[in-house]
């Protein structure tokens, strides 16, 4: 099959999704991301985000064109399209046994593709100026998605140990004792029990625009003014595999995480989850604006 009609055909199932409108528990934090980036963009980008989308340019449309691309590179996974599971990740491997084990400088040394090469090829296909309407669409929704990805502390860290000699994958192979999440990483993409809508009180549609402007009233914008002057997404890979060692690695694999982890956890997940939201929104600015 040609390029040309690989990417047409692709961007095609990209649009079979735009009338889904439910969104998973584990997706729901992605759709928080793109609801507060919208929250925050210039009325330039919005205007050449629906162009790009395909939406008119209301704040009902684009808001929900946003969140539904945010979701979609999960989406297709569902649909047993794996050729971009090694964008969502990068894995700085942690090693309790070495007192250094990942210098930020070995970055352009670990395997490609990963989260950081995804969101730095996604920025050059939306400033070319010979990219096409399909592949700025496609690049587009790999953005949005993986901007928030590399904003969860397991999605940039391997922990490696007597356990998992060759890594445990962000945390997947730490089993932990949880009613909701057998192991550290699904915990963490749950927010840390902190983005599953309420059944039967709020749509999830609802459940994401509380929450986005629930988190921009506790996190404001300047509260960021530092973290968003770094617009290097290999530094953002840095700051989630530090915090992954600070925070996320301190309950024991196997058992039910202290109420004070869940308590934490929560908090850094909510801060996590709003500076993502943040940085999208200087990014789409920048490429949009």
């Amino acid at each position: 099959m040609k390029k040309s009609r690989f990417i047409v055909l692709l961007t095609a199932f990209c649009f079979s999704w735009i009338t889904l409108p439910v969104y998973a528990w584990n997706l729901s934090g992605h759709a928080v991301v793109a609801q507060i980036a919208y929250d925050n963009l210039t009325s330039t980008a919005k205007a050449h985000l629906a162009k790009d989308l395909g939406v008119a340019n209301t704040s009902a449309a684009l808001s929900q064109a946003l969140q539904r691309a945010a979701v979609w590179p999960d989406r297709i996974k569902e649909q047993n399209v794996t050729a971009f599971n090694n964008w969502h990740w990068i894995d700085l491997p942690y090693d309790i046994h070495q007192s250094s084990s990942y210098q930020a400088k070995g970055l352009q040394n670990l395997p490609s593709p990963n989260v950081v090469w995804a969101i730095e090829q996604a920025q050059h296909v939306l400033i070319s100026p010979t990219a096409s309407r399909e592949l700025r669409h496609l690049f587009l929704r790999f953005l949005i998605h993986f901007t928030g990805d590399i904003h969860q502390p397991l999605h940039c860290i391997s922990y490696f140990s007597a356990n998992t000699p060759q890594g445990d994958g962000g945390g997947n192979l730490f089993p932990i004792q949880d009613k909701k999440a057998a192991n550290l990483h699904a915990l963490w993409d749950n927010g840390v029990g902190g983005l599953t809508p309420i059944s039967g009180t709020f749509k999830e549609e609802q459940f994401v625009r509380s929450k986005a402007g629930k988190l921009q009233k506790e996190y404001p914008l300047s509260s960021f003014k530092q973290a968003l002057k770094e617009t290097d997404p290999g530094q953002w890979a840095e700051e989630s595999y530090q915090l992954a060692i600070k925070q996320v690695y301190t309950t024991s694999p196997g058992k039910t995480p202290a109420p004070r982890y869940y308590q934490e956890g929560r908090a850094l997940a909510d801060r996590q989850l709003t500076l993502a939201g943040y940085r999208l929104a200087v990014l789409l600015n920048r490429l949009y604006g």
